[in-house]
């Protein structure tokens, strides 16, 4: 391939893991799953050579850091005592505590959480441990996108920067 092509596709690989770490942090959109897409992108050229071997890995990682982000965050809460409400608060915290970052991505799911199971069970202790069972659920699955994303384009980045 030209050198010109070869530096567009990295740089659209860059920007789509990039992208994928946003999404990891946003609600509903699969990040990781950006990230990865940004890995077969270079996997699909000849120029940047990764090893069917590294491809399988993180495709596997990733599979299971999706699956574990779908689970975990109805398992946990309902281990709290969380009904759907504390879910449900803890992704509306976390849209609302997009305009307070960094704060208010690590307090708005366990605000919103709090705040719902509390309206639906006007206690304020059972909706605490829902709320923090909510909370954990949410951050425990981010945690582990954001570090999949994280290490994903960096791999990419060194991949990129030692063909450059």
């Amino acid at each position: 391939m030209e050198n010109i092509t070869v530096i567009l596709i990295i740089a659209a690989a860059v920007l789509l893991s990039l992208f994928g770490i946003i999404g990891c942090i946003l609600p509903a959109m699969p990040g990781v799953l950006f990230s990865y897409g940004a890995l077969l992108l270079l996997w699909f050229t000849t120029d940047v050579q990764i090893s069917n071997k590294v491809l399988i890995i993180f495709g596997l990682l990733t599979a299971v850091v999706s699956v574990v982000d779908t689970v975990l965050p109805i398992y946990l809460p309902k281990k709290f005592g969380s009904s759907s409400y504390g879910v449900a608060g803890a992704t509306i915290g976390l849209i609302v505590g997009l305009f307070f970052p960094p704060l208010g991505l690590i307090i708005g799911p366990l605000i919103g959480a709090f705040a719902l199971e509390y309206f639906k069970s006007r206690k304020a202790g059972d909706a605490l441990v829902a709320g923090i069972g909510s909370f954990f659920g949410f951050m425990i699955g981010t945690v582990l996108k954001i570090s999949l994303s994280v290490t994903i384009t960096a791999f990419i980045l060194i991949k990129g920067v030692t063909l450059l």
